[in-house]
């Protein structure tokens, strides 16, 4: 993990030096092979300190931290573009970056016994509370590949990323151009957007956590809590566009964007719930389709909304929500991937 934020930092300060369209290319390229590994890898790490009852808890945190970012960029990059342009935007990122890979490689350890703040006897108490068996060697990736569970979290995660990215890439420009917003006022917008997803992520973790804690089951407590976000998210994207209220559509687009918060933080606890021993697999291949989204709706939006106006591109964003419900409805919590022919995870 410390190996991509540290790859991560020094590809976004790549970008603010490129000088040419294929360095910039490369350098983004970069960085987000750089990024894929973070999330996956964190989500491995919580399999290996947290009990089930905790993990959504957990996940959450770990969601809110990057949203909360984002909330805060919003505001503080505007002016820093103001004053020292785009290229001094990517050199603060990169700068609060390499401060957050030197506090990773001091206080961050993957298993509890490698931490110098644990006991034997803390070490065991860790352990015993997980529910991860051993391992040994890869994961089966064949054998994943034929179990509906692996493809249908993959699809609703994808419908989760879908929604998201959206709000990361074109939510200012929007803003700008959908809704009239004058650049000036367009950071202070997002950020209540980003606001109320790094919220929703916090109690998304603890409700889930809560319902496993009286007795509901996983799905109950990971996959219907994720669909309520999601077609929350659904709903309020498509409200958004009846109100002649600036103010109004981005209260409804800011809810969306919570809602979705809800699926994309339990995506990750579902990842681990089913995956376990292979949690970092899980949530790879969730996580790259998720990245498949977002390398999707980037190009899609503007095209749409070129051709046919912001309300299309609204109302799909919209339907792809849908889809992700589908595939939280369809993934098997309860029941662990298989890892052999025979035996399930347990």
């Amino acid at each position: 993990m410390t190996v991509a934020l540290l790859l991560w930092s020094v590809f976004t300060g790549m970008t603010g030096i490129a000088n040419g369209l294929l360095m910039l290319a490369l350098s983004r390229l970069a960085f987000g092979a750089g990024e894929a590994p973070l999330f996956p890898t964190a989500n491995s790490i919580f399999a290996r300190w947290f009990p089930p009852r905790e993990r959504g808890k957990a996940t959450s945190l770990m969601n809110s931290g990057a949203f909360l970012g984002t909330a805060i960029g919003a505001v503080l990059l505007v002016p820093i573009i103001g004053h020292l342009s785009w290229r001094g935007a990517f050199f603060t990122c990169a700068v609060v970056g390499g401060v957050l890979t030197v506090a990773s490689h001091v206080f961050l350890r993957d298993h509890p016994a490698q931490h110098a703040k644990t006991n034997d006897a803390e070490v065991r108490l860790i352990e015993d509370g997980t529910d991860l068996p051993p391992t040994s060697g890869g994961a089966p990736w064949r054998l994943f590949l034929r179990q509906r569970s692996f493809w249908a979290l993959a699809v609703g995660f994808f419908g989760t990323l879908w929604t998201i990215q959206f709000f990361v890439y074109w939510l200012p420009y929007y803003l700008q151009h959908a809704l009239a917003v004058p650049f000036s006022a367009v950071g202070r917008y997002t950020s209540i957007a980003f606001a109320c997803i790094t919220v929703s992520v916090l109690v998304a973790g603890l409700v889930s956590d809560r319902l496993l804690r009286i007795g509901r089951s996983r799905f109950q407590a990971r996959n219907l809590v994720a669909v309520a976000g999601l077609a929350v998210a659904a709903v309020c994207l498509v409200v958004s566009l009846t109100s002649g209220s600036v103010l109004v559509s981005v209260i409804w687009l800011s809810v969306a964007l919570g809602g979705a918060g809800f699926a994309q933080t339990l995506a990750w606890t579902i990842a681990t719930d089913i995956g376990r021993a292979h949690t970092a697999a899980v949530g790879s291949w969730m996580n790259a389709w998720g990245f498949v989204a977002a390398a999707i709706v980037p190009t899609l939006a503007p095209v749409l909304a070129r051709d046919l106006g912001w309300t299309p591109v609204i109302v799909v964003n919209a339907a792809v929500a849908v889809v992700g419900i589908g595939g939280f409805l369809l993934t098997r919590t309860n029941h662990p991937l298989r890892i052999t022919s025979s035996t399930q995870l347990s």
